[in-house]
């Protein structure tokens, strides 16, 4: 264990058997937030360095896997102990934390209720965390950029932060899909919101009408009045105004955008069928 004059050798001897040890954030500052709670040397905990379970409460940490099976819940011994997200080591007895929210306007990045929920796990590398300096809580992002037009899109957005009271007890979870609000959601704990997190990770985002380009081409280079109010861009792709953002299988689209397909292609065909006429009158009066 890497705080100085921890017992946890003869609270071994004592208990009988070995201290769980769990490994110190890779964070920089979430880092100075466990060195300030334990009094430590600014800079004393590395990458490396690990802290023994007797500087955690034993309600953060996770010894079991819970299953519900047949509406009961069952625990399974897990190999190794996990500190549950946003676990934080106890806090010295000659150290009183001051209220983050007493010390001025501006929320400092350090914020330990902020670090709670941007300390969560993410289903995959391509989802980002955003903290705001003007937003006491996190944002889970995808995104996608455009190199052409050196544009950065987020497709998929949770947004997160606690509950109003100061128990910081339960969290709010607003989900938007490309923009959309997709649903919003109250949960009791941390971990409910990295379920949330996968299930939002797993949806299937609608392809859309399609690429501006490929629907400009269709339509001679400029949409109708009709469709510029049918439709919206997003990114690099146009999309009905009704799109429901989410379908069933991937690279499919909904059924407001497969409807404004049509529009666009049943316009393309009355265009190639004026042309078709214009150019048969010119020659026909060419003949005579």
């Amino acid at each position: 264990c890497s705080v100085p004059g921890c017992n946890k050798g003869a609270s071994q001897r004592e208990q009988g058997r070995c201290l769980s040890v769990f490994r110190v954030p890779r964070d920089v500052t979430a880092r100075q937030v466990w060195e300030r709670r334990l009094e430590l040397t600014p800079g004393s905990l590395r990458p490396d360095s690990q802290l023994c379970e007797l500087h955690f409460e034993p309600s953060q940490i996770c010894r079991d896997y819970v299953h519900v099976i047949g509406g009961k819940e069952v625990r399974i011994p897990r190999g190794r102990a996990a500190l549950l997200p946003g676990a934080l080591p106890l806090a010295s007895h000659s150290e009183e934390l001051p209220n983050p929210k007493s010390i001025g306007k501006e929320v400092t990045p350090t914020d330990e209720g902020v670090y709670k929920l941007s300390a969560l796990n993410m289903p995959s590398i391509y989802w980002s965390c955003i903290r705001c300096s003007n937003f006491e809580g996190a944002v889970y992002v995808t995104s996608s950029f455009y190199p052409a037009t050196t544009g950065l899109v987020n497709e998929k957005m949770v947004v997160v932060q606690w509950a109003p009271g100061d128990r910081q007890e339960a969290v709010m979870c607003e989900t938007f899909v490309r923009g959309r609000r997709y649903g919003d959601v109250i949960v009791g704990d941390l971990r409910a919101i990295e379920r949330t997190l996968c299930v939002v990770d797993t949806l299937q985002l609608c392809a859309g009408v399609g690429s501006i380009v490929y629907v400009l081409e269709q339509l001679g280079g400029h949409l109708t009045a009709h469709l510029e109010h049918t439709l919206v861009a997003y990114g690099d792709t146009y999309f009905s105004h009704a799109c429901v953002a989410t379908v069933e299988a991937s690279g499919a689209s909904c059924g407001p955008c497969k409807q404004a397909r049509k529009a666009v292609l049943t316009k393309k065909s009355a265009l190639l069928r004026k042309n078709f006429l214009v150019s048969y009158v010119d020659s026909s009066a060419e003949t005579k």
